[in-house]
């Protein structure tokens, strides 16, 4: 049972894309219209750069909002200076770690020396050769710590306060790069459908020249045999006869390029559809007046939109160029904690920071003056 259930889903699929495969038949201007703007790739492919021009815009609105960073570091050292600091994070630092211990001693034998005198063993402290002594102790607890191991987790978070308005600018620069490829989609459209409208006229016109063709081929073809029965009875040559074969040949040859012309037509109608026609509705060829004035094509010439809105994309990076001369601020918070356990009693050791920072060019070498100039 599974078998023939496989068999007949597959014959299903076969069938069903053998029938999307099959050739457009008799296809209408109009339908075809429909075809090239739900199939077309160069247009699919306008559509594409619109979208990423589209997440591009979302991209400069993000950075509005700041950078929110998540960071775990895991760590494990000896070294006498990370093992202080491991321990100062982790806010478990004690005296022993500053070396108490070796300078407790020495104080230890101060107070044996003194014989429990406080006199005496002030004496002994304030001796400058037994000062000297104990400071120049090298506490082994701090040069050489035993090994420790240091988990760090942080939460960081920075935002631009104010950036001279440069996000704004590239938020209108964003929007901008949006409608240009639109307007290069709409070209890409113009582009197509005009293309299809050519090739349609192409056609009829490969049709109805064809039908004229054939109809003269049929008049020669009647003034040959009238031709050849007038040379049997003397009143014609064997040059007229070569002539007027001459003159059915040059048709033939004119169907045939007319055919062949016909058939490429078709390859290109296929690949603006991205599909296969095998024929279309053809269209009358009546002569036609175009009312279209220069000022019309000019307002809707998308070439000279594309470089209207250039222009306003350069004034918007000159005023980022500007923005270099202003102050930028920001201010970023931060949030974490640190311990030899991952996430050991997080609260104890936890930690944090908040701050602001800003920042003002005062000299570059000329360099923005330059840079707006270009």
């Amino acid at each position: 049972m599974p078998i023939v259930f496989i068999t007949i889903l597959s014959l299903f699929v076969t069938f069903s894309t053998a029938e999307s495969s099959l050739p457009y038949e008799n296809l209408t201007i109009e339908d075809a219209k429909k075809i090239v703007m739900g199939n077309n790739l160069e247009i699919d492919i306008a559509q594409f750069d619109v979208d990423v021009a589209r997440l591009g815009q979302k991209v400069a609105r993000g950075y509005n909002y700041g950078t929110l960073d998540a960071t775990l570091m895991g760590l494990r050292s000896n070294d006498a200076g990370n093992v202080f600091g491991f321990k100062l994070q982790s806010r478990e630092a004690n005296f022993q770690d500053f070396g108490f211990r070796d300078f407790l001693a020495g104080v230890s034998q101060a107070i044996s020396a003194s014989g429990g005198n406080f006199n005496a063993f002030g004496s002994i402290m304030q001796n400058p050769a037994t000062a000297s002594q104990l400071l120049q102790i090298q506490p082994d607890d701090l040069n050489y710590p035993n090994e420790r191991n240091h988990f760090d987790v942080t939460l960081k978070y920075m935002i631009p306060l104010y950036t001279g308005g440069k996000l704004s600018r590239y938020q209108k620069i964003a929007v901008q790069i949006v409608h240009m490829n639109q307007y290069d989609k709409q070209k890409v459209i113009a582009q197509k459908l005009y293309e299809l409208e050519k090739v349609y006229y192409d056609i009829s016109l490969l049709d109805a020249f064809e039908k004229d063709l054939n109809t003269i081929k049929e008049n020669i073809e009647q003034l040959h045999f009238a031709t050849l029965e007038m040379q049997k009875e003397g009143y014609a040559k064997r040059t007229d006869l070569l002539e007027v074969e001459s003159k059915l040949s040059n048709v033939q040859r004119m169907i045939f390029q007319t055919q062949a012309n016909r058939e490429l037509s078709y390859q290109f109608l296929g690949f603006l559809l991205n599909a296969k026609v095998k024929s279309i509705q053809t269209l009358h060829l009546d002569a036609f007046n175009c009312n279209l004035s220069v000022d019309d094509v000019l307002s809707n010439n998308k070439d000279i939109q594309k470089a209207e809105l250039g222009l306003q994309i350069q004034n918007n990076m000159i005023d980022v160029k500007r923005a270099s001369n202003l102050p930028e601020v920001g201010a970023f918070a931060e949030y974490g904690s640190s311990d030899d356990r991952l996430l050991n009693d997080f609260a104890k050791h936890d930690r944090y920071t908040i701050g602001f920072q800003a920042k003002l060019n005062l000299f570059n070498g000329g360099v923005d003056k330059a840079t707006i100039e270009q």
